[in-house]
């Protein structure tokens, strides 16, 4: 009898999305420390009381990692191929000439 999974297959372990301990204990961790306010904005706090106290880059490197977890990455595409461009019209007016 063959042991072993076979290929493709997957045996035991976690679900996959399911936290491991040391995760879910560091989450549970966060949410009772800081009353269970996001982490973007608890950085976005912390970066303008930094810029209110002075330290300009440091309160602009911490507004910058909370805007990581706010907006999504984009990336750069390259187009390919031939690029269609829409027909002109071109209108013309012919006015009278006010004499």
């Amino acid at each position: 009898m063959p042991r072993g999974a076979k290929p493709g297959e997957r045996r035991g372990g976690r679900e996959k999305g399911i936290p491991n301990k040391e995760t879910l204990t560091l989450r549970e961790l966060m949410e009772r420390e800081t009353n269970g306010v996001p982490l973007p904005v608890l950085l976005l706090r912390t970066g303008l009381i930094a810029i209110d106290s002075g330290m300009i880059s440091e309160g602009a490197k911490i507004v910058n990692d909370a805007a990581k977890y706010a907006y999504p990455t984009l990336k750069q595409v390259e187009l390919s191929g031939e690029v269609k461009t829409a027909p002109v019209l071109q209108i013309v007016l012919n006015r009278p000439k006010n004499d």
